[in-house]
């Protein structure tokens, strides 16, 4: 099939700077400015303050369409950045006029957290969203995803996390909100358990675990300890009814920050259920495990461990759609700190697994020294129109250069999930915009 060459360039009136290189994509592919992925910069700096950026890129060239600067904001201790782009999410088209909507949060010690709904289309502010109540340092807006229709009103709805909220009672236990697509009320919250859990680190729609009709959620407290033990970081996932909001599943698999990264899947295993996968970067040595777990009845499907000590496998996770076309949902981990053996440190790497039989499917690494592939990960969707699910990963800590410039701007990288070769790559505006710290696309 013949390719072709696609030339990038910002579009809209507020989208600045020309951060992608060309890209190759198969003809045929989709050019609709409709479908987006996203791209977050949270230490982007405008000012001198690093008050942080979104990014959406067109799905379907590659193409900037639109860029969201962040503020800065009082806090605690005066005027602070508030590093909109900690997390990013598209979302889908929330307000239904044709084209993907953008949720970004921006999230950052002294201030207090928020979250905004961008138009894809024209950019404004559908919603902003911040703690109830708000508060400084509480990291509104760590975390945040599409959570499906949850109320049955017909309007996709949206998930935040507040990694440091301070309850009353509990202390500083975090907390997940689910708000309302349709009006951007809050429709159900959910509290952790004891300080500094840090519960919602990791917010992700689980799919319909439960086979009720209704999509769930899944959460992480990538802190939690059985005994209580402050900074222990053993971590436990949960997955609640987004019918009711009742605990459907709750896991514990001893030290390693498990919850630090989740996300739902699709059906692995063909039973007909929803599953779900979570990751404990620092399990293992700090090689990293991952759990793919069964939605029917909680237990593990696959259990698959990092390649070598200290290589925070599990740091990303992400449900990618069915890439090698057998009838079963895959899925993607990373390993930022993978180190080749006998070569690279730190290089970091992107594992694609088949979910029908847990082979690897695609493997990708960084290119160079310290490069840290893999800090964020998300299914893309068909990007190339070859009717194959492709990927997008962050790396956020690339040193251009090597390590004699160390310059931290960050890439992202989409890759065909057919052939694994690269579609796209963004590069951060300047340095030390820690581009790729958060990236989205919409896959499922």
């Amino acid at each position: 099939m013949l390719t072709v060459a696609i030339s990038i360039s910002p579009v809209s009136d507020n989208a600045a700077g020309e951060l992608a290189r060309a890209g190759v994509v198969q003809a045929g592919a989709v050019q609709s400015p409709k479908h987006f992925l996203a791209v977050g910069s949270p230490s982007f700096n405008a000012a001198g303050d690093y008050e942080g950026k979104a990014y959406a890129f067109d799905k379907g060239s590659g193409r900037l369409m639109r860029s969201w600067l962040g503020v800065s904001v009082h806090g605690t201790y005066g005027v602070r950045p508030e590093r909109l782009g900690l997390s990013v999410a598209v979302v889908g088209d929330i307000d239904k006029d044709g084209y993907d909507d953008i949720l970004a949060g921006a999230a950052a010690p002294e201030i207090y957290g928020r979250a905004y709904l961008y138009s894809g289309r024209t950019g404004r502010v559908i919603f902003s969203f911040e703690d109830d109540p708000g508060q400084p340092s509480d990291y509104f807006g760590s975390a945040v995803a599409w959570a499906g229709d949850v109320n049955k009103d017909g309007w996709d709805d949206l998930a935040i996390g507040a990694s440091e909220h301070l309850d009353p009672v509990k202390g500083t236990v975090g907390k997940a909100y689910i708000y309302s697509g349709r009006d951007g009320s809050e429709i159900r919250s959910y509290l952790g358990e004891q300080p500094f859990d840090f519960f919602g680190w990791a917010v992700a729609n689980a799919g319909d675990v439960n086979q009720d009709g209704w999509p769930d959620l899944i959460v992480g407290a990538r802190c939690w300890d059985p005994v209580g033990e402050f900074w222990a970081c053993d971590g436990k996932v949960y997955v609640y009814s987004g019918k009711d909001g009742q605990l459907l599943y709750e896991w514990t698999d001893g030290a390693g920050g498990f919850g630090g990264a989740v996300s739902g899947l699709g059906d692995v295993n063909d039973d007909g259920v929803d599953d779900v996968i979570y990751g404990g970067n620092g399990a293992d040595g700090g090689r990293g495990i991952v759990y793919v777990r069964s939605g029917q009845d909680g237990s593990v499907l696959y259990s698959i461990s990092g390649a070598a000590d200290y290589e925070a496998f599990g740091q990303a996770v992400s449900g990618v759609g069915d890439v090698d076309l057998d009838g079963s949902a895959d899925f993607l981990v990373t390993g930022p700190q993978y180190e080749v053996p006998g070569g690279a440190s730190d290089i970091g790497r992107a594992v694609l697994y088949s979910g029908r039989d847990g082979s690897v499917i695609h493997s990708w690494t960084g290119e160079e020294q310290a490069d840290e592939l893999g800090h964020a990960v998300s299914g893309a969707g068909d990007v190339d129109g070859d009717g194959v699910p492709d990927v997008l990963v962050g790396i956020r800590d690339q040193l251009t250069g090597g390590c004699r410039e160390c310059t931290f701007n960050g890439w992202a990288y989409v890759f065909s999930g057919a052939t694994g070769q690269k579609l796209y790559e963004w590069e951060g505006e300047h340095d030390q915009s820690l581009f790729g710290t958060a990236v989205s696309g919409k896959w499922w």
